[in-house]
């Protein structure tokens, strides 16, 4: 078992709250990690100390006036569903996988990456010779629709857009 998740564990440990198999991967792990082993013991320091102070009196009505605050709170809750799915997809998950597969993680996002920016480039460089065009045609802004087939519905459009100037204001 790992330290990070032996920590993330460690105060549910040192509650009682674990599982049997769990509670005993962990005394096993503190077994052999001394930085572990620190951690829980600061943990028991520090139950120790809270055990050790006086609990201030509750008033009698107390727990009566937290729960109809709580009940007046509470709003109904639509289950929320995500487009994605995330909310039942651990991330710690990918934190657990083995070192080759998270380089070809990363290797696959670096690629995708330059990928994109090389086509954004190619798009970029075709773009300023589409929008030079259109500049001569005084259709500033209208450069993406230029290629359009003489039949399309852009086409009309194009011819219309070229009609009328900045200002709204026909030619």
């Amino acid at each position: 078992m790992r330290c990070k998740k032996v920590l993330f564990h460690l105060s549910a440990y040192a509650d009682h709250e674990l599982s049997g198999n769990l509670s005993r991967e962990i005394e096993d792990h503190l077994q052999d990690c001394g930085g572990c082993r620190i951690a829980f013991e600061q943990i028991q320091q520090v139950d120790g100390f809270l055990s050790a102070l006086d609990a201030l009196p509750v008033p009698l009505e107390f727990a009566d006036r937290v729960m109809s605050e709580a009940r007046k709170r509470i709003l109904p809750v639509a289950e929320k569903k995500s487009f994605l799915a995330w909310d039942r997809f651990s991330l710690q998950l990918l934190l657990e996988l083995s070192m080759p597969v998270r380089l070809a993680a990363c290797t696959a996002v670096l690629l995708a990456f330059f990928l994109g920016m090389t086509m954004s480039r190619e798009i970029s460089l075709s773009g300023s010779r589409q929008a030079a065009a259109s500049r001569e045609a005084g259709m500033e802004g209208f450069e993406w629709f230029s290629p359009a087939p003489p039949e399309s519905l852009e086409h009309t459009y194009m011819i219309l857009a070229s009609s009328f100037d900045v200002g709204g204001n026909p030619r």
